[in-house]
């Protein structure tokens, strides 16, 4: 049952995981079921879909890390000549003998890599700087450090190889030293180690999304509803954005899985996915106030029978008590009726008897 303001807590029906994803996208018209359980329900619901949000993303993102470490180790194998890191000083030799700086982009994962192991001037470094500033991550290995770039930030980074072994403890590192790392049982432990650090850190984005969108969407129930002069505890009102929220975040997973791997996209997905959000909340409401309307009908209804009921009922009783009126005042009337026949037939007797005694003298004297 739907809580109004001022009502008391009613007992939450067991609903499944599943069941709760069907009627949030499908059964609008039972959201007065779900608006009716605690906050808390809606909350360990949202949790839960976001697991199974982020647990496909994630997997999502380590199928393509997988594939791009598989590419990135067949370049190495076959591109790259000879690499050895030691002393602090990499060096890196291209098989093709006159070129020195070696590139490779990492398509699936959006990464431009640079090799150029060589003497170079300041011009140089900063021409490269500036090349790997264009894409979304880039890192630049040279001679004796390492430049990065990611796409949280336009501002490249550089690292001394120095730095690096000290904290690392870091010798020696050659080509077949990088092909052994990245085969096999090895590249599954990177790819588990990888896919645990992408859930935890995208479940938290994620998360803290939703839960602000779930803010923002009982922020618009609640105007709704006070327009529409539907009276809903604010706790309704969270937990009707929080199931509103469903198709949106299922619709949201599709969307990232078919870009990951097609690159296809929508324009105005966000302003789809928010529209939907606003429909289903606004759309819940609706239906809540019908319900609403619906049940003061019946209630009106029955009141009116209720009052034909007590009328007839009253009506009843008037005529009982005529009749019982009318009955008292029949027997009244027969009661004195008889008493006055009594009263005519003993004066009857008692006149006779004058009579009679008044006769008798006459006949005697004769």
């Amino acid at each position: 049952m739907i809580k109004y303001k001022g009502e008391t807590k009613v007992e939450e029906q067991k609903i499944s995981f599943w069941k709760r994803i069907i009627i949030s996208i499908k059964n609008i018209e039972q959201y007065q079921i779900l608006a009716g359980e605690s906050t808390k329900s809606a909350i360990k619901y949202l949790l839960k879909l976001m697991v199974v949000f982020t647990l496909v993303v994630a997997g999502a993102i380590t199928i393509k890390f997988n594939n791009a470490v598989n590419n990135f180790k067949t370049f190495i194998e076959q591109d790259v000549a000879e690499l050895i890191f030691k002393d602090n000083v990499l060096n890196v030799k291209a098989k093709k003998e006159d070129e020195t700086l070696i590139v490779y982009k990492v398509e699936d994962m959006d990464i431009k890599i640079m090799f150029d192991t060589s003497e170079i001037s300041q011009e140089k470094t900063e021409e490269y700087t500036n090349d790997i500033k264009q894409e979304f991550n880039g890192i630049i290995f040279l001679k004796d450090r390492i430049i990065m770039k990611n796409q949280m930030t336009n501002i490249p980074s550089t690292y001394n190889y120095s730095d690096i072994t000290s904290q690392y403890n870091i010798n020696m590192i050659q080509k077949q030293d990088i092909i052994n790392a990245l085969s096999n049982q090895n590249l599954f432990t990177i790819c588990s180690i990888f896919f645990m650090t992408m859930f935890i850190y995208l479940y938290i984005i994620y998360l803290s999304s939703v839960l602000i969108d779930a803010l923002v969407l009982a922020l618009l129930g609640y105007i709704t509803s006070t327009i529409l002069k539907v009276r809903l505890k604010v706790s309704a009102l969270y937990n009707i954005a929080v199931y509103a929220l469903t198709l949106p975040i299922i619709l949201n997973l599709m969307y990232i899985i078919i870009n990951m791997f097609t690159g296809f996209t929508v324009k105005y997905f966000q302003v789809m996915y928010t529209a939907i959000s606003y429909i289903y909340v606004i759309s819940s409401i609706l239906i809540i106030k019908s319900d609403v309307i619906k049940k003061q009908r019946e209630l009106m209804k029955i009141m009116s029978e209720q009052e034909k009921v007590k009328e007839e009922i009253a009506r009843k009783e008037r005529e009982k008590k005529e009749q019982e009126e009318k009955e008292r005042i029949r027997k009244r009337d027969e009661e004195e009726s008889e008493k006055e026949q009594k009263e005519n037939a003993t004066k009857k007797k008692k006149a006779k008897k004058e009579t009679d005694v008044g006769e008798q003298p006459e006949g005697t004297n004769a």
